[in-house]
């Protein structure tokens, strides 16, 4: 399961978890084959990420207002054991996308994306 990467080192009950997480597409890198073959030999590519509205979760990294990115797996798992966060309220993404230097700024500038106000991320 993707997801016990994340909680692996020394987490009871990570395996059951992972079991509850869906694994959304991150984006198109370091989510291809290439990722499922270095799991199958327990090694790992970095390419999870896990999005939160955990501000206090060790390791977490905010990226807007309430949205918070990944955490220290095995000293979050306190916290989920005293259910002061909820699995329900995560969301796992295998991949991710990436420019290049100036490369999103040349796609903007082609109309190839929109820039809108962020809002509500809650969704996420």
């Amino acid at each position: 399961p993707l997801f016990w990467g994340v909680l692996r080192d020394g987490a009871a009950g990570g395996e059951a978890l992972a079991e509850e997480l869906p694994v959304f597409y991150g984006g198109p890198v370091g989510s291809g084959s290439g990722y499922a073959a270095a799991r199958a030999q327990g090694g790992s590519l970095n390419v999870i990420n896990v999005v939160h509205p955990y501000h206090f979760l060790p390791g977490a990294a905010r990226i807007a207002d309430g949205v918070y990115v990944n955490f220290d797996g095995p000293k979050a798992l306190p916290f989920l054991e005293r259910g002061e966060i909820t699995t329900e309220r995560m969301r796992v993404y295998a991949g991710y996308g990436g420019w290049a230097p100036a490369q999103l700024e040349g796609e903007v500038a082609q109309h190839a994306w929109f820039v809108a106000e962020s809002g509500n991320l809650s969704h996420l």
